[in-house]
């Protein structure tokens, strides 16, 4: 299940945002509180991986990825209850996620999965 952190606590996640490798600019600036958007981690107590998502739309993965974390990215993605309007543009250069997309048939644009 994905955990949306509440933003008071988003600077504790300044430091995994810094690990992005596809750019910083996004992640930091949500964790820092200077542009809008979310971050949602795969575990209350264990915040080795990240998802920011802006509300732009981009998201970025960041830290350690395990199945069932990638299978909750890939439920958000889909929004199939419709319950979130906003595009999903997800940023990674992780080679076990873009293969996972690839295979989920999600177009991949260089970094980007597009819908």
């Amino acid at each position: 299940m994905l955990y949306k952190i509440n933003p008071l606590m988003y600077p504790d996640f300044v430091s995994i945002a810094n690990t992005q490798q596809c750019g910083k600019v996004y992640p930091l600036s949500i964790a820092e509180g200077i542009q809008e958007g979310e971050i949602f981690t795969y575990s209350k107590e264990d915040y080795s991986n990240a998802l920011f998502w802006a509300h732009s739309g981009f998201a970025y993965l960041s830290g350690n990825f395990n199945e069932c974390f990638v299978e909750e990215i890939y439920a958000l993605l889909l929004n199939k209850n419709k319950s979130n309007s906003r595009r999903f543009l997800l940023m990674t250069d992780d080679k076990f996620m873009q293969d996972y997309f690839k295979s989920k048939k999600k177009y991949l644009f260089g970094e980007t999965v597009f819908i």
